[in-house]
C-alpha cells in the first residue's frame, strides 16, 4: 500500500499499481469456513463453538467479505474511499481473514515466526498473513487514532 489519509467522512487508501487486483485474487482462493472443526476431537467444545457461530452470524461474515471484494472492486485509479462504517467493516473482515490464514499457517502464540525460515522464500499465505495485518494496523491507527506503539 502506498498510503492512506483521513478525510472527514473516512479514509482513502492508495495502493500500488497491480495491488488491488493481485490482493482480490488470493483472496478468492479463500474458502471462508462453513463450519467450525477447529475442536473436532472434543465434540462438546465443538458443538458449543457450532452453537455460537450459527448460521446467521456465517451470513454476516461471508456479506462482509462480499462487501470488501467489492470496495476493491470499485476503487479508482489505485483509490479505495472508506466512511467510518466501511472502516469498521474493512477491520471485521481483516480478522475474520487473518484468523483463517492463521489457522492454516499454524499459528498458536506470539512467538510463530520462530517456524519459518524469512531469508528463504515465504509461503504465499505467510505472505498474505503479514500483509493483511500491516492493512489492518493501518486502518485501525488512521480510521480510529489507536497506535500499537501505546500499548508497548
Amino acid at each position: 500500500m502506498k498510503g492512506i489519509r483521513k478525510t472527514p467522512t473516512g479514509l482513502v487508501l492508495e495502493f500500488r499499481f497491480g495491488e488491488i487486483a493481485a490482493l482480490k485474487e488470493r483472496l478468492r482462493k479463500l474458502q471462508l469456513p462453513q463450519k467450525p472443526t477447529r475442536y473436532a476431537a472434543d465434540r462438546a467444545l465443538n458443538d458449543e463453538l457450532r452453537s455460537l457461530l450459527d448460521a446467521d452470524l456465517r451470513a454476516k461474515r461471508a456479506a462482509r467479505f462480499e462487501s470488501f471484494l467489492a470496495g476493491l472492486e470499485q476503487s479508482a485509479r489505485g483509490r479505495v474511499h472508506l466512511t467510518t462504517a466501511q472502516v469498521d467493516e474493512w477491520v471485521a473482515v481483516l480478522t475474520d481473514l487473518r484468523l483463517l490464514l492463521a489457522e492454516d499457517i499454524g499459528i498458536e502464540d506470539e512467538h510463530w515466526e520462530r517456524s519459518f525460515d524469512f531469508s528463504k522464500p515465504v509461503p504465499e499465505n505467510v505472505r498474505l498473513y503479514l500483509y493483511l495485518t500491516a492493512l489492518q494496523s493501518a486502518l485501525i491507527e488512521h480510521g480510529f487514532g489507536i497506535s500499537f506503539d501505546q500499548f508497548m
